[in-house]
């Protein structure tokens, strides 16, 4: 126990080293390059994993804002936009953020995946139903090209049981007895 709250403080203190290392390298914020913002984001995530401050995750909202008006096109800055969004439970706008991923980058398995779990969680089955299935295809596809990928198997049987049943979100918690602040509740 003592170890893992240890381990939380130092990522936790990483995650804002990481922050003010980037600040500090630039004397003025818009001088910051977007794969430097995008780098605080995704240490204001870790951040946000180790504390649960909320208001990290608003202020990593705003830094992501500003690198996506540096560079549009990069489909990160989006999923990590739509990563900020799912942890603040606004589903929806993570759901429009992995699309506009899709609208750059095409659709790929995990990013289906993705979007199939956020219409699950906002009660969508349906719609759930359509990227589950997209993803399968996808998968399978993949599987053909790419034989003896075995995190390519691991994946495409869980697009099969997140297809399959009822709903998912309760059987992935039970199988990873989890209670992270990451996983959407």
């Amino acid at each position: 126990m003592i170890k893992r709250q240890f381990l939380s403080i130092n990522i936790f203190s990483i995650a804002v080293l990481n922050i003010l290392l980037v600040c500090s390298c630039s004397s003025r914020f818009s001088n910051i390059s977007d794969s430097e913002l995008n780098s605080m984001v995704v240490s204001i995530i870790v951040a946000y994993d180790t504390n649960g401050d909320k208001s990290l995750l608003k202020y990593g909202l705003k830094i992501s804002k500003k690198s996506i008006k540096k560079d549009a096109k990069n489909p990160v800055y989006y999923t990590n936009r739509a990563n900020l969004y799912s942890r603040l439970g606004e589903y929806n706008k993570s759901i429009k953020c992995l699309k506009k991923v899709a609208n750059i980058k095409g659709y790929y398995p995990e990013l289906c995946m993705g979007i199939g779990f956020l219409y699950e969680k906002i009660g969508k089955l349906e719609e759930a139903k359509i990227y589950y299935k997209k993803a399968l295809s996808l998968y399978e596809a993949d599987l053909n090209k790419t034989k003896g990928d075995i995190n390519k198997y691991i994946n495409y049987l869980f697009a099969k049981l997140f297809l399959y049943s009822n709903t998912v979100v309760p059987y992935v918690k039970t199988v990873f007895n989890t209670n992270l602040r990451w996983f959407p509740s």
